[in-house]
């Protein structure tokens, strides 16, 4: 059978507490399966527990073999593409890492001086034995040592079907919010030290002594996904804070909803933003943040954001990746 018309993809995912996966990764892979890919996941139990990492590398050689994989790829660096490229160099097998942000950024804040360096020293080490290497954004391809020549810059897209503009009154009355408040909308997400969830706090003081009836609802990692796409649609503004990011895709989902988005310079925010109205890129001042902030609420006013974000779609992207693929196998 021609290999590049059943491209057989095998990825590695760490598995996250909620025992899965990340959920983008595990979206970009579902998007590459509807474009006509081959593909299994095998999740990687632990990436600090040395037993738990033997045993998942004998069982990944058993399963890669069943599977008669053609390229492994790895979603995430540190220990992740360091496991992966292990696997590949032993399997005789092409590489493929994609690095999200922190797999490459400092997080020493959030996981320590000595963690945070061993892991982007092994997300540099691994992208020596890539075949070929994804890196989310501009900034993240310009932080690797090496191999820069075999890097392609690719963000993760956004389901265009899930995420889509809904009335801000419908929105709001799923989730029970009244129609006079100006929601400010924020991603804390796992690690809210990095996201800056102490400006973001700040930056709702500030607005709301001049907008009384604003107020912050925080994505804590425990909503519910589905509920997301109405948070996004029912908000005035999303804010973001970030020390630093990779490609935010709660920017772009943000936008697929027509959601305002005030955000510091972080990742590849500026070219997500780029034509986007309204919408602003801020330094990281207090003031600058909390006035860009009151101006989107006193517009009240949706974003251009969706027609705008066409090449981030889900599909767009899965048309991308599929091409490295075929350039891999060819």
């Amino acid at each position: 059978m021609n290999r590049e018309n059943d491209m057989r993809i095998l990825y590695i995912v760490p598995r996250t507490k909620s025992g899965n996966g990340m959920i983008f990764a595990r979206q970009q892979i579902q998007s590459l399966i509807e474009a006509g890919i081959t593909a299994e996941i095998f999740f990687l139990n632990s990436r600090l527990n040395p037993l738990l990492l033997l045993k998942d590398f004998f069982k990944f050689f058993s399963v890669s073999k069943k599977f008669n994989t053609h390229i492994i790829h790895a979603h995430y660096g540190t220990v992740c593409s360091f496991f992966s490229a292990l696997c590949a160099f032993f399997l005789r097998l092409p590489l493929v890492i994609t690095f999200h942000g922190s797999d490459i950024n400092n997080t020493a804040k959030v996981d320590g001086f000595w963690r945070d360096l061993i892991g982007r020293t092994l997300s540099q080490i691994s992208s020596l034995s890539a075949t070929r290497i994804i890196c989310v954004s501009k900034k993240i391809k310009e932080k690797l040592w090496w191999s820069k020549k075999i890097a392609a810059i690719i963000p993760v897209g956004v389901n265009t079907d899930f995420f889509y503009p809904v009335p801000k009154n419908e929105a709001r009355q799923k989730l029970n919010i009244s129609s006079f408040e100006k929601i400010i909308l924020f991603n804390a997400g796992k690690n809210p030290e990095i996201k800056r969830i102490d400006i973001a706090r700040e930056v709702f003081q500030a607005v709301k002594k001049n907008i009384p009836e604003a107020r912050m609802e925080i994505l804590d990692g425990n909503v519910a996904y589905d509920k997301i796409p109405f948070y996004m649609n029912a908000a005035d503004c999303l804010l973001l804070t970030s020390d630093s990011e990779g490609s935010p895709t709660i920017v772009k989902e943000s936008l697929m909803c027509n959601l305002p988005v005030v955000s510091v310079d972080a990742g590849d925010v500026e070219e997500q933003l780029d034509g986007i109205y309204p919408s602003k890129i801020v330094s990281r001042d207090l003031n600058q943040i909390s006035n860009a902030v009151s101006e989107i609420l006193y517009l009240n006013q949706n974003s251009n954001g969706r027609t705008k974000l066409e090449n981030y779609s889900d599909k767009e992207i899965a048309k991308k990746i599929k091409k490295i693929y075929s350039e891999i196998i060819q």
